[in-house]
């Protein structure tokens, strides 16, 4: 007797699910990605489709368009690590694919819910349940902490997401109280540089640009721990040059990693020019090392 099978198509297109109508010990389920939710907790992840865990299902007919490329792809990094059948989908990196890479990696993490919806209503309850206030909301893609916003009730989450841009995706994260974040450069697996940033009283967010205070630190003087981290990360995502922001909460010292980004800004007469310098001659113009 051949074994009977549950496969969810996502997204599912017109017709899809008439796909196995031949083949009775098949039964397909039509998805859509307006009903996934994602959550990091405590190292990790969990993604559900209408509150089903997408291992529970035998296979995944899995494919996307323009809009839904990011999630599809951080979709599939999950069915692999959970050893889920699955069609092919192409690379398409964003803060969650990063995450659960991250994850992987057993790197620490916020506590982070996604939804590929854009209704809040269908998703605002679970996301309380899951972070409380106050939380972060961030651009699924973006850099320099734009859109990013500091929400500490309900009513400020339903004034605010209805303003953000409707061609973005975005994910919340629980806030972290802190002094400062640590910004960590990274050269094929070795640290060349590293700041301390204090925001602003006006300000959150831990970037220069955003108007916080950048203290450069000798790389020796960096904590071990910290140079760990910022490496395991950039190895993680099979980096050669990236700079990890890493937040400590000034309640427990606990370190967390927030992001790598690829492209970091170079701070004028720095040891991240020095840094920079580094990665051109060594790994760019191939010169030996000194």
């Amino acid at each position: 007797m051949t074994e009977s099978k549950t496969i969810l198509i996502l997204p599912a297109v017109a017709n899809a699910t008439k796909a196995a109508d031949d083949q009775p010990e098949i039964t397909c389920l039509g998805g859509s990605f307006s009903e996934i939710q994602i959550i990091f907790s405590q190292n990790r992840t969990l993604i559900t489709w209408n509150n089903k865990p997408l291992e529970s299902f035998d296979s995944i007919w899995l494919s996307s368009f323009w809009e839904s490329r990011a999630i599809a792809y951080t979709i599939k990094l999950y069915l692999e690590e959970h050893d889920v059948h699955h069609s092919w989908v192409e690379p398409n990196s964003s803060k969650l694919s990063d995450q659960i890479q991250f994850q992987q990696a057993g790197l620490p993490l916020p506590k982070t819910f996604a939804s590929g919806s854009r209704n809040l209503d269908t998703f605002i309850d679970d996301l309380e349940d899951h972070l409380g206030y106050p939380l972060v909301v961030k651009d699924n893609k973006g850099s320099r902490g734009c859109n990013s916003k500091l929400l500490c009730s309900r009513e400020e989450l339903q004034d605010y997401f209805p303003k953000l841009p409707k061609h973005k995706r975005f994910h919340f994260q629980e806030f972290i109280p802190n002094d400062y974040d640590w910004g960590v450069m990274v050269v094929d697996c070795k640290v060349v540089s590293g700041e301390k940033s204090y925001h602003s009283e006006a300000d959150f967010r831990n970037n220069a640009c955003n108007g916080a205070r950048e203290e450069f630190i000798p790389v020796e003087n960096i904590p071990q721990d910290i140079q760990t981290l910022a490496i395991d990360a950039s190895a993680s995502l099979d980096l050669s040059w990236s700079r990890a922001d890493i937040l400590i909460d000034s309640r427990t010292g606990q370190p967390y990693l927030l992001e790598v980004n690829r492209t970091p800004g170079i701070t004028k007469d720095s040891s991240e020019e020095t840094g920079a310098q580094e990665f051109l001659k060594y790994h760019i113009l191939d010169l030996p090392e000194a």
